[in-house]
């Protein structure tokens, strides 16, 4: 086993012995970045669970880029906690989450490997993700910053909710926490759909812009032919009445 604490997740997910995450410093201000940035558009969600005299959080956490898209990321203590005034900064801890990073990056593999993947809710996940080696997408087999766990990892550090003071404890079992933490099948389902319609509406969007623009065009089209049409008959008038004074000299 290669545990995990909380504040490494944080600050070096990869491990004290790896140099694999040379720029990890700029990794992780960007990061930081982005959450304050989804912070100003979108909400968090989340419980915090005594089940077994274990703490678990369990984050949603707001899609970036789709809409109406909460992924579920669960981070489990996994040293008994006998004061609430704890911090849990320094608490090793096991880590789930349905985003389709934590699977296509290899991290669900890695986790497991490592023995930091949450046991109870592997059954969540398809066995591929955990089972089969991501050779093509993660070949060194590292757990790197992965934007849904560092951005629940933000949420209850910025707001304090390492100090169990600042929770509400809701004494469940893992059965009823289960039910409210979607597979990842069903999660990417929904990321797909909802991407899909976010796509019909930016398309409907470029379509509307399109034929507004028209409209100001031929309008301002018609308003030049308009004009044009004034400026060519003023121009008769001002012909023909010299044609006639013309004649009238003669």
């Amino acid at each position: 086993m290669e545990p995990i604490t909380f504040q490494e997740l944080l600050n070096n997910p990869a491990g004290k012995s790896t140099s694999y995450l040379y720029s990890r410093k700029n990794i992780s201000e960007e990061l930081t970045r982005k959450y304050f940035e989804l912070l100003k558009t979108k909400e968090f969600h989340f419980n915090v669970y005594l089940e077994d005299n274990k703490i678990l959080y369990h984050i949603k956490v707001p899609s970036e880029s789709v809409s109406g898209i909460l992924y579920d990321v669960c981070i489990e203590c996994q040293d008994e906690i006998s004061n609430t005034k704890a911090s849990l900064l320094s608490n090793n801890v096991k880590i789930y989450s349905n985003s389709p990073s934590f699977i296509f990056n290899g991290y669900a593999y890695v986790a497991d490997r490592r023995e930091i993947l949450i046991d109870w809710l592997k059954d969540k996940l398809s066995r591929a993700s955990y089972e089969n080696p991501p050779d093509i997408r993660n070949p060194v087999y590292v757990l790197g910053f992965e934007k849904s766990l560092f951005f629940a990892c933000m949420f209850i550090k910025e707001n304090s909710y390492y100090n169990l003071e600042n929770v509400n404890l809701i004494k469940s079992s893992k059965a009823n926490i289960k039910k409210g933490i979607d597979t990842f099948n069903n999660k990417f389902s929904q990321y797909n759909e909802s991407k899909n319609k976010d796509r019909e509406k930016k398309k409907i969007k470029v379509v509307k812009k399109v034929i507004k623009n028209n409209k100001v065009v031929s309008r301002k089209t018609s308003m030049i032919s308009a004009k044009s049409m004034k400026k060519t008959s003023a121009m008769r008038s001002m012909k023909s009445m010299k044609s006639i004074r013309r004649n009238k000299k003669l």
